[in-house]
């Protein structure tokens, strides 16, 4: 590692960090000293596994780093630095996570519920069974025997009866109403609009 000076370095050096792996190199060193055989992985590597993101390794118990956040899998040597461990960025992130985890499974397991009755209702009709025409689309009874056309303006046929009352009060209809029957110049007998009215418009 390099440090831009000497505070910097000392800050490391007081580190529990830097302790925990100086205990663990100089126990490695020990055991290589004294003839024994070390474990297939030295402290560093299992302290080194286990502080890595998701792995499942737990650190075992040691005297010498009593404090340990189980949630991170670190161990530390004081009080202090588990405090200051758990205030830090990486301790909060994955406090988060665990959090946020938690919810969406109580979550998921609220809203997994039965199937409500009206979408299971709606599930088992029958794929033949007629689709119910929206009201705007039906067909209006009351329609078949209204005269949907206008003459004077030569519409042959208008969608409904509203579109034909909006266009008998347009400027246009009028207009050219009014120009047939100066064509005409007698009386004139407008189709009725609905059953049994009938205009007569007399020549002035």
């Amino acid at each position: 590692m390099q440090f831009n000076g000497p505070v910097p370095y000392n800050d490391h050096l007081r580190g529990a960090k830097h302790h925990k792996k100086k205990v663990a190199t100089q126990g490695y060193v020990e055991a290589l000293s004294e003839g024994g055989r070390p474990a297939a992985e030295s402290p560093m590597d299992i302290d080194a596994s286990a502080a890595s993101v998701g792995s499942p390794t737990i650190l075992a118990p040691n005297p010498l780093l009593p404090f340990v956040c189980k949630l991170c899998n670190v161990a530390m040597s004081c009080q202090a630095a588990l405090i200051s461990h758990n205030s830090g960025k990486k301790h909060m992130k994955a406090l988060y996570t665990e959090e946020t985890m938690r919810q969406v499974s109580v979550y998921g397991t609220i809203f997994a519920g039965p199937v409500p009755e009206q979408a299971h209702n709606q599930t088992a009709m029958s794929p033949t069974a007629p689709a119910c025409l929206p009201q705007q689309d039906q067909p209006r009874e009351h329609e078949e025997d209204v005269d949907l056309s206008c003459h004077y303006c030569g519409i042959v046929l208008f969608k409904s009866i509203e579109y034909k009352l909006e266009h008998l009060e347009t400027d246009a209809h009028c207009n050219k109403k009014m120009q047939v029957i100066g064509q005409l110049g007698g009386t004139l007998q407008q189709s009725s609009i609905v059953p049994n009215v009938v205009q007569v418009i007399k020549h002035p």
